[in-house]
């Protein structure tokens, strides 16, 4: 999930085409994309110091890479590369694992906010245009670029394929910025110890593992805790490592082999025509500035309550699908035993939440099931092997009238942090869902 290595490509080395890469900056921070690789980032660095991003081959950069079915992804006629047959629909920012370009369609600034959108291309395929667009806003904050990214669909596959794990986004920075570096703890945003996910001294390098983040922010630091912070309001988790070896740990530059990566990442159903927006953040600073901004930003996303009126918020299902994006103003499924209502990937503390709120109408007669939640475990430490969660289940029953009302389920026997919620339905029925609240 997330974070697929596309740096190993079968072919002979390229150029990055560094004379194509634009530039906007403040009097804190350079940024810069590359043109002729879809618009995607190859440049940030504080004034006076290093290029943070690397860009060894088409695959790192900062960029977006979107994820969902077939797989394999291999329409007739095309061809697939070697490396890649287990590889689902993927359009990517750069271009493809054959070295043809992603193409640039505007680029343009606007007072400190940079505008780009591409057409992708199929990461696996050779010259197979993504059916879709990418756009991205990139503004300029003191030493914070805040983006907009969206994903415009445009599928002729009109099958609704199940969610899958997306990259929210890619990064990618130079070796000399190995350290992944975050809160571990279970009391974010009270100033608790930072932990080294990955250093020379973890079993955690590659490939990429899944971390749990209760603060929505990871650092990719040098030794002397400088460097590069990422943020993303939709979710506690990544997916990240280290590509070189530990003897390659801390040294490097932009077209150096070795890299650090992560990818904040949650499940999302990509229907044929979603409009999919999320946001994230880039940082430059020391590791205290870079959780400092990265609080300030959280303090201002509410966790607990999302309204389904335009589109699922990073809510999806497991054995069911819905009417699809645009055809509704709330969830809108059938359910039978072992149909899942899964949210999105967000922290909250031990008693944080007593109960979930429905505002939904569900036919069905007397439906029961369990909320499975994944609780937040010791596991998430980064000298322990093992799932970094542990599943906790209550059980609850709804009135399936048709009415659309408020149910209330009790959750108050959760007694660990949890990071998703789960609906596991045991019975027939159907809901409409406007919106899930936990209190």
């Amino acid at each position: 999930m997330g974070n697929n290595p596309h740096y190993l490509a079968e072919a002979e080395d390229h150029k990055i085409l560094d004379d194509h890469v634009f530039y906007i900056e403040n009097e804190y921070i350079k940024f810069g994309i590359n043109t002729a690789l879809g618009g995607t980032v190859t440049y940030l660095a504080e004034h006076g110091k290093n290029n943070l991003i690397n860009s060894a081959d088409w695959g790192r950069q900062v960029q977006l890479s979107f994820y969902s079915g077939p797989v394999p992804f291999h329409p007739e006629g095309t061809e697939m590369g070697k490396h890649w047959t287990h590889t689902g629909w993927n359009p990517i920012q750069t271009g493809d694992c054959f070295f043809n370009r992603a193409k640039l369609i505007e680029h343009k600034v606007e007072g400190n906010t940079l505008y780009v959108k591409c057409i992708p291309m199929q990461w696996a395929l050779n010259n197979v245009p993504g059916e879709c667009t990418f756009e991205l806003w990139y503004t300029l904050d003191g030493k914070t670029v805040n983006v907009t990214a969206r994903l415009n669909n445009n599928r002729s596959d009109q099958t609704q394929y199940p969610a899958c794990g997306q990259e929210l986004p890619a990064v990618y920075t130079n070796g000399e910025y190995y350290r992944l570096v975050s809160y571990v703890g279970e009391q974010p945003g009270t100033g608790g110890k930072l932990t080294d996910i990955v250093n020379k001294h973890t079993d955690r390098s590659w490939p990429s593992e899944f971390m749990l983040l209760p603060e929505s922010w990871v650092a990719l630091v040098d030794d002397n805790d400088y460097g590069l912070g990422v943020y993303n309001p939709h979710t506690c988790g990544a997916v990240g490592g280290f590509a070189g070896g530990v003897e390659r740990m801390g040294i490097g530059g932009a077209k150096d082999f070795q890299t650090a990566t992560v990818s904040p990442t949650t499940r999302v159903i990509l229907d044929h025509n979603i409009v999919y927006t999320f946001h994230f953040s880039l940082i430059v600073g020391d590791v205290a500035s870079i959780r400092k901004t990265a609080l300030e930003l959280d303090a201002k996303v509410d966790h607990r309550k999302f309204d389904f009126g335009q589109d699922r918020q990073n809510f999806s299902y497991h054995n069911t699908t819905d009417k699809g994006f645009g055809n509704q103003d709330c969830l809108d499924f059938d359910f039978a035993p072992d149909v899942w209502l899964c949210s999105p990937f967000i922290y909250l503390s031990k008693g944080e939440c007593k109960k979930i709120l429905l505002d939904a109408a569900i036919e069905g007669g007397e439906i029961e099931g369990v909320i499975g939640v994944r609780t937040y475990g010791e596991t998430t430490t980064p000298d322990r092997k093992g799932s970094p969660c542990s599943w906790t289940e209550v059980p609850f029953k709804l009135t399936g009238d048709g009415t659309r009302k408020i149910h209330e389920i009790d959750i108050s026997a959760i007694d660990k942090p949890f990071f998703q919620t789960n609906l596991v339905f045991k019975t027939q029925g159907h809901a409409k869902i406007y919106s899930f609240e936990l209190q």
